[in-house]
């Protein structure tokens, strides 16, 4: 009982005793902030990938002399397998871009650090409908604003000609149209309605040669999804275009995304598709014991896997983001520790008194190790409470520095984000504030130890 009267009555009677509460609320708000911004980025990244790729993708490799069968063959083994909800075929080839008939475009643009080199992705926006969020990024509002809007006219015919844009005498005859990611747009400085050059290679038929093919076609407009590498590289169009202009359809898709009714089950159900597929003997999905005992003709695989080296930096950046963070905390309990030494070497002649009085060693412990953790406890709230004010009201705050400060301290087109994202994350959270608590309490438990050893009438003789 006496204890905590006395913890509490020591714990008003220094002011210096509040700089180890602010000293631990400090910590405790900066690694809420920053490890729900960490958080955020990678749960916004999470999304973003996920809306480009779907749940799943599944690339057969053909062996030699071998040839990808019809889609409609893939699609029914996977539609009757458990757990997919939906699938849809695309067609992914390289080129050089180009804009009108003069190679001087391609020189001043690689000069200018410009990218000419595109991956194209045939795809059917009807099906990618229920598996991707294809719509949503042909919808996304461009990030700078200034430079007018380049979205497609209709999100749910993005390959239409551009009639709005296009001269007279091309409506009449309208070219085929593309769709290119927002950045390689503004990159290449291009416009809606303008006509680019397509050129790529393949190989005839004998296979003993190269044949390069060139082809013309408008853009319709630009889509967004975020990420910033696939909008930087990435030019979209029909799939049966693709084939027949590019690859004489030969074929008619080379993946197939793979939307899941529940995510959670993707190493689950990716393995069924893997035993389903090489169980119907289709082209390309031949199951040879590769490195780990899978297919070496066959890739079946999840967006995380596709993407394990992004997720991976980011969710490294936040582990080495909290370790430094975690000195603040440390050098807070360092502070601790001195201020208790402090109030020990002051208070000699009350544990003197007090143990004259017969309190035991245990309880002089006890009022240290309470103060301590008082101490602890109130930093703990006070920088739990900021910083969840700090992180759920960040975008604002963000919005508030640039507008009165001038202080920019989040670009959009550097990050390819519409606000600075953050989600805070309980477990971290937690986490925090055990870790907070648990060097509070060791900073208070030596001088604590120590007051409790003290000899009751050398404390008595104390000046």
């Amino acid at each position: 009982m006496y204890a905590a009267a006395l913890a509490r009555r020591y714990l008003f009677a220094r002011w210096i005793h509040l700089v180890g509460i602010l000293g631990i609320a400090v910590g405790v708000l900066a690694l809420v902030v920053v490890l729900s911004v960490m958080n955020g980025f990678i749960q916004e990244t999470r999304r973003m990938a996920r809306g480009s790729l779907a749940d799943i993708i599944v690339t057969p490799r053909p062996r030699e002399g071998e040839r990808i069968g019809p889609y409609a063959d893939y699609e029914k083994v996977l539609r009757s397998t458990p757990g997919v909800a939906g699938c849809a075929p695309r067609f992914l080839h390289v080129a050089l871009i180009s804009v009108g008939r003069s190679t001087n475009f391609m020189r001043t643009s690689a000069a200018l650090g410009a990218r000419n080199a595109a991956q194209l992705i045939g795809l059917d926006p009807e099906a990618e409908a229920g598996v991707t969020n294809l719509a949503v990024a042909l919808s996304n509002p461009p990030l700078d604003r200034t430079q007018g809007d380049s979205r497609v006219a209709d999100p749910a015919h993005p390959f239409a000609p551009p009639l709005d844009v296009l001269s007279p005498e091309d409506r009449e005859a309208p070219p085929r149209a593309v769709v290119v990611g927002e950045q390689l747009y503004r990159n290449l400085r291009l416009h809606r309605g303008q006509t680019i050059d397509l050129a790529t290679a393949t190989w005839t038929a004998s296979g003993n040669r190269v044949r390069p093919i060139n082809r013309h076609f408008a853009v319709a407009g630009t889509f967004r999804t975020g990420e910033y590498e696939y909008d930087l590289s990435t030019i979209l169009l029909p799939r049966e275009v693709l084939a027949r202009e590019f690859l004489e359809g030969e074929e008619d898709f080379s993946e197939i995304v793979v939307r899941l009714e529940d995510p959670s089950r993707g190493a689950e159900v990716v393995r069924e598709i893997e035993r389903r597929l090489a169980a119907a003997e289709l082209p390309g999905t031949f199951v040879e014991d590769g490195l780990g005992g899978r297919s070496e003709f066959l890739y079946v695989e999840t967006w995380e896997e596709r993407k394990r080296i992004l997720l991976g930096a980011i969710d490294n950046e936040k582990r080495i983001m909290a370790v430094i963070l975690f000195f603040i905390v440390i050098v807070a309990a360092f502070l601790l520790f001195a201020l208790l030494s402090t109030t020990v070497k002051e208070k000699t002649r009350d544990i003197g008194i007090l143990m004259a009085l017969g309190a035991a060693r245990g309880g002089i412990l006890g009022v240290f190790l309470a103060l301590g953790l008082t101490i602890t406890l109130l930093g703990e709230a006070l920088g739990l409470a900021g910083g969840l004010a700090v992180a759920l009201n960040l975008p604002a705050i963000e919005q508030w520095l640039k507008h009165h400060l001038g202080l920019e301290i989040f670009r959009a087109d550097i990050y390819i984000f519409d606000r600075l994202p953050c989600e805070v994350d309980v477990t971290g959270v937690v986490l925090i504030l055990a870790f907070t608590l648990t060097a509070g309490f060791l900073a208070s438990l030596i001088p604590a130890w120590i007051a409790s050893r003290k000899h009751p009438v050398v404390s008595l003789r104390y000046e």
